[in-house]
């Protein structure tokens, strides 16, 4: 059994859950229920893994300073729970896997670049430009817009300009708000190089500003030719977005390390919220 949670730790199956923007522009369309699903589905699949091949990697590179890390020296590499020859092996494992199953779903060629492109950038990420600041910030936010475009792309749909940039600024304030995090909960002798050059006033401002702008973007979709028409209703959950955004920076002034999942999986509440607003939304658009 311990050995099962060091792997699905190793692997971080938890963070699977943000592949849920691969079914966006699928579930936003208003063709949840098509034949297109499982191939979304399948996609959703092969992002995990890739996703999890950039976890390994960074945890192989990143082993001896994690040692002495006062959180991450937990993690199933540098507490030795795992062997860097099993990790390795785990890396290889999932490429095999990640091939069979574009093979077997037939999973196109920009559908293929898109991960490549994924995997390529979360890798240069790893190795350099987690040290470089704002870079580092917009890298961790391509990776929810990639994941969209990844998810059109599958279902075949196209998906508004404004839901793009909703998706961007978001994860644009997510990852702020992580650093500022960051910045707070660790240890200056064990924190990351790229917080030397990020002081909370930086991150505060633009963390807000993203947020402003996330809000703004939304309510344009909301209130886009394309969205009126069809759900004229829809414009009111804006305020449920605005009341979710609220309750997560309340959850980042407490104390928190800004991680994302582990914010909305450490409070009932706005995990609460955050279910309601998808079964409004699947009413509106479904019911």
């Amino acid at each position: 059994m311990d050995k099962i949670k060091a792997w699905l730790k190793l692997l971080r199956v938890r963070h699977y859950i943000k592949n849920a923007f691969i079914f966006f522009p699928l579930f936003f369309s208003g063709r949840f229920y098509t034949v297109h699903m499982d191939l979304v589905l399948a996609g959703s699949i092969v992002f995990s893994f890739v996703s999890s091949i950039v976890y390994v990697v960074n945890d192989i590179n990143d082993i001896e300073k994690d040692r002495v890390h006062p959180v991450k020296c937990s993690r199933p590499l540098p507490a030795g729970d795992l062997s860097i020859r099993e990790a390795k092996a785990a890396i290889a494992v999932l490429f095999i896997l990640t091939g069979i199953l574009f093979c077997l779903f037939h999973l196109d060629l920009l559908s293929l670049c898109i991960v490549l492109g994924y995997l390529l950038l979360n890798l240069f990420y790893s190795k350099y430009a987690k040290n470089i600041p704002v870079v580092d910030v917009l890298i961790l936010a391509s990776g929810y817009l990639l994941r969209v475009f990844y998810g059109a792309e599958l279902a075949g749909v196209k998906v508004s300009e404004w839901m793009y940039f909703t998706v961007l600024f978001g994860a644009l304030f997510m990852g702020l708000g992580k650093r500022r995090g960051e910045t707070r909960c660790i240890d200056g002798g064990h924190s990351r190089k790229v917080l030397q050059y990020y002081n909370e006033q930086f991150l505060d401002k633009n963390m807000y500003l993203s947020l402003a702008v996330t809000i703004v973007f939304y309510a344009l979709w909301c209130v886009s030719e394309e969205v009126s028409s069809m759900y004229p209703q829809m414009i009111w959950t804006t305020i449920l977005v605005y009341a979710i955004c609220m309750k997560y920076t309340l959850i980042l002034e407490k104390g928190s390390d800004g991680d994302p999942v582990s914010v909305l999986f450490a409070d009932k509440v706005l995990l609460g919220m955050v279910a309601g607003f998808a079964v409004i939304i699947l009413w509106m658009m479904y019911g």
